[in-house]
This record gives C-alpha cells, structure tokens and sequence, in this order.
C-alpha cells in the first residue's frame, strides 16, 4: 500500500487513493490502535487530504464493520466529557433521537450486529473484510456514473452536519478540562483503559464502576 509522503515517520496512518471517489485508509498502532499524539497529527493530515474534519465513521458514506473485531464506544460522557462534535452533530440523524441519546448517555459498547440494527453502519463484515473491499470499488463505480454533482446532492445532510461539528468542537475542549472529565480519565487509565487487556474489550462495564 502507498504511504502518504506528508505523514510522519513512525507512520500508523497509511493512504491510498485508488480513485477519486475511492480513498483507502489503513490505521496500524497496534495493540489497539490507541490515537496516540503522533497518530493524532498523522490523522489530522489525512483528514486535510480528504478535505474533512469529522469523525471517520459517521462522516462516511457507507460503513462496514468487522463482525468479529468490532467495538463502538462514545465513552466520553461515562468519563464526564461532552462526547465528540461529530456525534452529538451527526448521530441522531444517523439513527434517530432516541437511540443517539441512548448510545451517547450509556457510554456501552456496540458490537457489529447492534450497530448495524441501529444503523450505524452499513453492515458487518468477516476477518478478511472482502465485502468492503467489495462494497467500496462498487460505490466507487456508482459515483463515476452518475457524477460528482449528482453524490454531493446525494450527501447534503452531511456537508451540513460537517459544519455543526465544527461549531461544537470547542464544547468538547473545553468539557475535557473539566475536574470530573480529569478525575473519570485518571480512574479509568489506572483499571487499564488504552491498553490491552479486559478494561478495553469491556469498556462500557467499567465505565459504570467509576
């Protein structure tokens, strides 16, 4: 796969346009793909290529998920944040009032099936993820016919919700300097949050113990 050239080495963000419509992006910062303040740079330097500045999954225009890997987690609120400028701006829309307030007040995890149920992605997908790789080149094929003007009516709503998360972003600032927001980040990091282990693969149940 290509590595863009503008990113920073060690890269834990690799891109590869393989078409207009069609943009591959790979995020490798393993254990757990933790946004480290490197691979936060390197991100903001792949959304500015997209000509984007939202949260990756709902500012998409299909989503996929791996069935097996897959947990979804607006866990900012369970900390004392306010949850990230995308969610509060796009969510609702995504999958109705009701079930944002649900998934941005709980903080619980979402497995693959229940996102898909809710909505918030398209759909699962196996290990090896064939049917995104599927799903993208046909999306791909079908914005090329029909023309770029056609897909940007297609995806007003977004172009929209885009700008409101700019707006809320400062909210989300300034919720992090919060005392209780402090207090929440450094209980849930001393059970194990951000590394391997239990604490990541249960977040929502540990949230609640805090």
């Amino acid at each position: 796969m290509t590595t863009a050239s503008a990113l920073t080495k060690p890269v834990q963000i690799r891109m590869t346009r393989r078409s207009p419509a069609y943009w591959r992006v790979t995020i490798d910062n393993p254990p757990l793909n933790v946004m480290s303040p490197e691979m936060v740079k390197q991100f903001q330097q792949v959304m500015n290529a997209l000509e984007a500045d939202e949260q990756v999954t709902l500012a998409c225009d299909m989503s996929f998920a791996s069935r097996e890997k897959t947990i979804i987690s607006q866990w900012e609120v369970g900390v004392g944040m306010v949850a990230g400028g995308g969610p509060m701006a796009r969510l609702p829309r995504l999958i109705g009032r009701n079930r944002a307030l649900e998934v941005l007040l709980s903080s619980e995890d979402i497995r693959a099936e229940q996102a898909e149920a809710y909505g918030y992605i398209s759909r699962p997908g196996g290990r090896r993820a064939r049917c995104v790789r599927r799903g993208a080149r046909d999306a791909d094929r079908q914005v090329r016919q029909m023309g770029d003007r056609q897909h940007q009516a297609a995806r007003q709503h977004q172009l929209a919700a885009g700008r409101r998360t700019r707006r809320r972003v400062g909210c989300v600032h300034q919720s992090l300097g919060r005392s209780a927001a402090q207090e929440g980040i450094k209980a849930l990091t001393a059970r194990g949050f951000q590394k391997p282990g239990d604490v990541e693969n249960r977040l929502g149940y540990y949230l609640g113990q805090i």
